[in-house]
């Protein structure tokens, strides 16, 4: 009798596993959807056929097939990874702990098996049959769960191979784009030389045109002075020309003057007489 009650309990907890079985594979098929692990590993295992290729192939300074990601969308997708690698964590825990409880269970139901088979021996009861199928089932919830675990370990395996692989990408695309930065900045400094270069040589034209400049204003500066001193000798000249000219008219009207009497003496002496006094006067 306390065999029978033994194995309804059993019963029950099969239920209740069988309940467990069909989540798990729900949360397995959706992580399968989501992730898609096996895909991406087998595409980076692709482009490099191991680490030490890829290792030889970062030595030479090139990565074969792989082109320079975006160090921004690498980060991203490492920490795309690392949550999932998370998740798969709790998951493989979880199975664990599920895995772990089965075994006991499982021990328990041996147990159990072991005494129905003795009792079913001695009376051949098929109630006792039925409860035997049931432990059965339960066995294969055990062997998918384990399964489940198993996939579950091999994907976290995967997951950080990839971890690694885009740490990798991610450093040698910074070191690309730091040769990149390095190369831009030598090509700005000789740029930068080949001007002031240029400036120097701009800078001697312009000191050799101000020499010629200063000479040049000497020699005006020269000519200046000449023309005024000319101006000055010019002025004095018209001054002496103007009091020449004032002379030659005085002596024109005097000349007009003496002219205009000279015949006028032959008529009338007296006339002559007063012009004489009168030119003595003058």
């Amino acid at each position: 009798a306390a065999a029978a009650a033994a194995a309804a309990a059993s019963a029950h907890q099969l239920d209740q596993l069988g309940s467990v079985k069909n989540g798990s594979g729900r949360a397995l098929k959706s992580s399968k959807r989501r992730g898609e692990p096996a895909s991406l590993t087998a595409r980076i295992g692709k482009v490099l056929k191991n680490t030490k290729v890829f290792a030889t192939l970062k030595k030479r300074g090139r990565v074969g097939g792989l082109r320079a990601i975006d160090p921004e969308e690498l980060s991203h997708k490492l920490r795309e990874a690392k949550v999932e690698n998370l998740a798969l964590k709790k998951k493989n825990t979880i199975l664990n702990t599920k895995c772990r409880r089965l075994m006991v269970e499982s021990r328990k139901k041996e147990k159990a098996i072991t005494e129905l088979l003795d009792y079913t021996k001695a009376t051949g009861s098929h109630a006792q049959l039925e409860s035997l199928r049931h432990i059965k089932t339960s066995r294969q919830i055990m062997e998918t769960l384990e399964d489940a675990v198993g996939n579950l370990q091999a994907s976290l395996v995967e997951k950080e191979e990839e971890i690694e692989m885009l740490k990798a990408k991610n450093q040698y695309s910074r070191f690309q784009q730091q040769q990149g930065r390095l190369a831009n900045a030598l090509k700005e400094n000789r740029n930068l030389r080949k001007k002031l270069h240029s400036y120097d040589k701009e800078m001697a034209s312009m000191k050799t045109l101000v020499v010629l400049h200063q000479k040049k204003l000497k020699q005006l500066r020269q000519v200046k002075r000449k023309q005024d001193t000319l101006s000055l000798s010019q002025r004095g000249m018209i001054m002496e020309i103007s009091s020449l000219k004032q002379q030659l008219v005085r002596e024109k009207e005097r000349y007009d003057e003496l002219a205009a009497t000279k015949p006028a003496t032959t008529d009338k002496k007296d006339h002559h007489h007063h012009d004489d006094d009168d030119y003595d006067d003058h």
